[in-house]
């Protein structure tokens, strides 16, 4: 058919035909993706410019296929095993071209339901052993793919015990601390509560006040250590303060100063303008 355009016409019409009919094959499992490859690679090697396009198309759309038949076996395999979130991803790569495809839709329901089951299951399971923190783990991951009321309700619920059970502890502790005047843990303590349960009128409240009483008697430690020419002291007092109060002015004023004031050895200096002097062997003379 070399250089005759009508019969490489005819071939190639009759070569998609063929294909197509094999697709159907490759969707019924009759023929497999290894050997539906090859057919392909021997029409290409015909060296028809046109066909190879078509056939191109034809091997994407079975390679989509193949994805869409193995996703669908996985989603399965996972279903059979309880793994009900996993299979909800693997069913919902399941194509239209894909006469599983129907069967799929079906088991994502199927799955969204016994997914729901379990997380309720599991969060009363964690709430029953007061670890509410893991409980909501569970639920927050369920609603981020399944809409739905009852699972919304038992994250509120659980959320609200877990942070009455966080605030209780935090006050209790962070009292203990200002009783004794500590009030660097009482600080670390309204945080971590704060980082655990969000925001919190009351406990925000608390933090701004040990906050302050925080910074005051840090500088007047640093203060203390600066008047007696401890600066490294200082310097490691404040330095440690910023991560607990970030960014807190009073705290960065105090420290640039304590730095400031730190004495510097001579040997430590870098001649920065040395017109005039002559320079030896390591230092200027």
């Amino acid at each position: 058919i070399s250089g005759n355009r009508s019969a490489s016409a005819s071939l190639s019409n009759a070569l998609i035909d063929h294909f197509n009919s094999l697709k159907k094959d490759f969707k019924k499992d009759k023929i497999d993706y290894d050997e539906f490859s090859k057919r392909i690679s021997i029409a290409k090697g015909l060296g028809i410019t046109e066909l190879n396009t078509d056939l191109g198309s034809i091997l994407n759309d079975i390679f989509a296929l193949k994805a869409s038949k193995e996703a669908f076996e996985n989603a399965n395999a996972l279903f059979d095993s309880g793994e009900y979130q996993q299979a909800l991803y693997k069913y919902k790569l399941v194509i239209k071209d894909d006469d599983n495809y129907d069967e799929a839709q079906k088991q994502i329901e199927k799955s969204l339901e016994k997914y729901k089951e379990k997380t309720l299951e599991l969060a009363d399971g964690y709430a029953q052993k007061n670890e509410y923190n893991l409980a909501i783990n569970e639920l927050r991951s369920a609603t981020e793919i399944i809409d739905d009321k009852e699972l919304d309700d038992k994250l509120n619920e659980y959320t609200g015990k877990y942070s009455s059970i966080i605030k209780s502890e935090a006050i209790s502790k962070f009292d203990t601390y200002a009783k004794a005047n500590d009030w660097e843990n009482a600080v670390v303590t309204l945080n971590t509560a704060i980082n655990d349960i969000g925001d919190d009128s009351d406990l925000k409240g608390k933090l701004s006040e040990y906050s302050a009483k925080y910074v005051t008697d840090v500088i007047s430690k640093a203060d203390k250590s600066i008047g007696e020419k401890n600066y490294s002291d200082a310097i490691s007092l404040l330095t440690g303060a910023l991560k607990i109060v970030p960014d807190n002015e009073s705290i960065k004023s105090k420290l640039a100063s304590a730095e400031d004031l730190k004495p510097v050895p001579l040997s430590d200096t870098v001649m920065v303008n040395h017109n005039g002097w002559e320079w030896n062997d390591g230092a200027p003379v």
